[in-house]
């Protein structure tokens, strides 16, 4: 079964990280709010109701996914747990440098993440530490369970520190929905499920091979000899529902399977915090265990459907 891993910023934001993982996996593993618990911290025990309507709001679309077992939280407590360390570490990386600069010894603990602040930065409030924090514990999930982790590649700092220092093992080309909503999914996965069961098999097949240590070039046969031609009639049979269902588009996007310390989000988000990089920042050396990173790039002829 492939089981794929994004952030619920993805979902909040309907990304084409959301859009691929959804159409694609057998099912997608993210954090929910209730993965957190209740809100303990003092003066967060009561959830704003505009926040708490807000976030409803923007996951309301999903609702049919967690019915039909498309979207699971087999990984939540996992991400939840790493999310809490990492916004500790996230948070306090800038307090201690301005514990230094004022000369002060004291340093204050950073807020916890906890269900409250996870819910209004989804509702909107974006915190940048808690989106970091949920990024790096998705990713350092990920490489405990063998799942990959499914982002969307971008031009952001923390977007190309990443980059920079994750291994390219191949691409493909993928259809995507352009309209993300529950029923478009459920019935694309429908129609298409004769085309997405044997790229579901191997594709889960190469990223086992890549969390045992595969060589690149090893891996890049296998998929240029059996994912690509999946992909590609996946491609082609994406392009016949199109024409026959006049209110569902599909685009293209290009899918680079890369490996990547399960710890660089983290060192990426601190280094963007801190503002130490370079203006092209070089790759950053971790020694983690290593995540399997599948990055969505839109093509260069994304702007018009297949």
């Amino acid at each position: 079964m492939l089981t794929l891993a994004i952030t619920p910023f993805d979902l909040t934001t309907r990304s084409r990280s959301a859009a691929l993982s959804l159409l694609l996996a057998d099912t997608v593993a993210t954090l929910s709010p209730a993965d957190l618990g209740e809100s303990d911290s003092s003066g967060e025990s009561e959830i704003h109701a505009v926040s708490l309507a807000e976030f409803a709001h923007a996951w309301s679309w999903t609702r049919g996914l967690w019915h039909e077992g498309v979207l699971g939280d087999a990984m939540g407590a996992t991400i939840a747990e790493y999310a809490r360390r990492a916004r500790e570490r996230i948070g306090a990386g800038p307090r201690f440098a301005s514990s230094r600069r004022s000369g002060s010894a004291q340093i204050t603990s950073p807020p916890v993440l906890d269900a409250a602040r996870l819910i209004r930065s989804l509702a909107g409030q974006s915190d940048p530490s808690i989106r970091l924090a949920v990024e790096a514990a998705t990713m350092r999930a990920c490489a405990d369970h063998h799942t990959a982790c499914v982002r969307d590649a971008g031009d952001a700092l923390l977007d190309r520190l990443i980059d920079r220092s994750t291994q390219p093992m191949a691409r493909l080309t993928l259809p995507i929905p352009d309209a993300l909503d529950d029923d478009v999914i459920i019935e694309l996965r429908r129609l298409l499920d004769s085309s997405l069961a044997p790229l579901r098999t191997a594709l889960e097949e190469v990223i086992a091979a890549c969390y045992a240590g595969a060589l690149p070039d090893p891996v890049r046969e296998v998929c240029a000899r059996r994912v690509a031609p999946l992909a590609d009639e996946l491609v082609r049979e994406a392009v016949s529902i199109e024409t026959a269902l006049s209110d569902t588009s599909m685009r293209a996007v290009s899918l680079r399977i890369g490996i990547a310390p399960s710890d660089i989000a983290l060192r990426a988000a601190e280094a963007a915090l801190r503002g130490r990089q370079e203006h092209r920042p070089a790759a950053i050396a971790a020694d983690a265990s290593p995540a399997v990173v599948l990055s969505v790039k839109a093509l260069a002829w994304d702007a018009a459907s297949i």
